[in-house]
């Protein structure tokens, strides 16, 4: 199958003054990112911003006042789904930038995890090893539309992964 190339934009941070309405460093073109990836379509619009929290016991409600303070301090892009996930549970809102907080879709990640990081066993994996099975874990679905778990085919029917295919990735770096 191919698939095309695959366009991947790294975002190094900087000292900057931020236009607040706007959240862009000055003399730059690009967004500033709060969450730690976003994913932009052909045409350039937002259309997924990702969280990574690998919290234990990342409820439903946890996961709105997430969701709600990115919200409130303008860390959300105007994107068309937020994925908020940790090593557990994944939780996906459609429409990410309306001003409601309910939760669209909840699904189990602990599959996904063990798929792409299998030494793991059922130890907590630190920040930047869960960042990296959740950008493998997208790209792969971002490029097969076949589903592996129950996270693949609840991101399949909401639209998601049609919505990022042919994306361009941007991870915020630390």
């Amino acid at each position: 199958m191919n698939v095309g190339p695959l366009r991947i934009v790294f975002v190094l941070p900087r000292i900057a003054d931020y236009d607040d309405e706007w959240n862009i460093c000055e003399g730059c073109c690009m967004p500033v990112l709060n969450a730690d990836f976003v994913i932009h379509a052909p045409d350039g619009r937002f259309v997924a911003a990702v969280e990574v929290k690998n919290r234990e016991s990342l409820t439903p409600e946890l996961a709105e006042a997430i969701r709600r303070n990115m919200a409130t301090h303008g860390q959300l892009p105007p994107a068309e789904f937020f994925l908020l996930l940790s090593q557990d549970t994944g939780y996906l809102w459609h429409q990410a930038y309306s001003e409601t907080d309910a939760v669209s879709i909840r699904f189990p990640m602990k599959e996904v995890v063990a798929r792409y990081a299998p030494s793991a066993g059922s130890q907590r994996l630190r920040g930047s090893e869960l960042d990296l099975v959740i950008q493998a874990w997208l790209l792969d679905l971002q490029h097969d539309n076949k589903p592996h778990t129950p996270a693949d085919e609840a991101l399949l029917r909401s639209g998601f992964v049609d919505a990022i295919r042919n994306g361009t990735w941007m991870w915020e770096t630390d």
